[in-house]
Order: C-alpha cells, then sequence, then structure tokens
C-alpha cells in the first residue's frame, strides 16, 4: 500500500532519524504479543505461520490523526512506524538513520521477543524533547492513543535493557548491505 499526500507546509515534515541527545523516546500504541507472519519467524527459525497481527481500524485512524497532529505543533522531532520487524527493528533503523544510540526499558509485561519483534499494528516511535513529554502525552489522551516513555536517544550503542547491547557500528554493518546480500544470494 502506498499513500500519497499534500504537505501545505514543508518545514513541519518529519523523518525518522534519532535527532537530539536527552530526547524522550516513546512509544504510541500497544504492543501485544503477535509474532504470527513475523519477520522474526522468517528470518529466525524459516518459519512462515501463525495468524498476523490484528488490525484495529479505529486505533490506527486515531493514531494517524495524532501524529498528523503532534507533528504540526512541532513537538515530535522524529517518528518512524513499527512495522516489519517490530519495535526493535524502528529503533535500530531510527539509530542508524541518525548516527546516534539510545537507551531502552521496554518493562517485562511481554516476553522479550514479543516485546522486541511483535508486529503489532497500530505503533510509532516517536521522540519529544524531554520537556514535551507531558504534552504529548495530554494530546494522546485526547487521541486515545497509549503513550509511553521507552528510553533516552543519546550515545553510540542501542541498549535495550536486559535484552541487547550494540554499538551502532554493528547495527549498520548489519543493516547497510542487506540489499546486496540478498542480490548476490547470500542471506
Amino acid at each position: 500500500v502506498g499513500l500519497v499526500g499534500i504537505l501545505e507546509d514543508v518545514s513541519r515534515h518529519c523523518t525518522m532519524d534519532f535527532k537530539h541527545e536527552g530526547d524522550a523516546i516513546v512509544l504510541l500504541g500497544r504492543t501485544t504479543d503477535e509474532l504470527g507472519g513475523s519477520e522474526y519467524l522468517k528470518v529466525e527459525h524459516d518459519l512462515v505461520a501463525g495468524r498476523p497481527p490484528k488490525v484495529d481500524l479505529v486505533s490506527e485512524r486515531l493514531l494517524c490523526e495524532l501524529l498528523v497532529t503532534a507533528i504540526g505543533t512541532g513537538i515530535v522531532r522524529s517518528a518512524h512506524d513499527c512495522s516489519e520487524g517490530g519495535l526493535g527493528v524502528a529503533l535500530a533503523e531510527c539509530c542508524i538513520a541518525g548516527g546516534v544510540g539510545a537507551a531502552v526499558d521496554l518493562g517485562d509485561t511481554l516476553p522479550g521477543v514479543a516485546a522486541l519483534f511483535s508486529e503489532s499494528q497500530g505503533r510509532a516511535v516517536i521522540t519529544v524533547a524531554a520537556d514535551h513529554f507531558e504534552a504529548l502525552k495530554m494530546l494522546a489522551a485526547t487521541h486515545a492513543t497509549p503513550c509511553t516513555k521507552i528510553g533516552t536517544v543519546g550515545g553510540d550503542r542501542l541498549r535495550v535493557e536486559g535484552m541487547l547491547d550494540i554499538p551502532l557500528a554493528e547495527l549498520r554493518e548489519a543493516y547497510l548491505p542487506t540489499l546486496e546480500r540478498l542480490v548476490h544470494g547470500e542471506r
């Protein structure tokens, strides 16, 4: 699915790259234990199976409206969907794009694999200046969208408490040449 729209004020665009050390990393939406049909199952277990994540069109609409509104206010510094690969991949992509690391704590309500790689729908990772988190939280409440601070931008590593600690250089090396390897038939 591709979408095209008009951006009335191009200065209000938002990119996925983490930009400022100290920014709050926020997860919008809710992660559930949904690994069916995921990249995790395909890559780690060579398995394409299971029930795919549920889609709640009302929650999707509310998330999109929240993102448009929050980005329009100027408080959102970066935004990226959590889709193929889940939250773990989204965080890695944001770190690689911005050249800056992150320290994240996802809690322990889900198994680590599900917390990182569930492809639950209706989620986005965004960053805001730490002092704008409360305003974002209030805005998210008006859009009935869960809003959880999960970490802080900074450093030269992606750290997810109790799950992983990887230097950005290793993330880049694993991520960037992927297409070239696939073209040559390598894994």
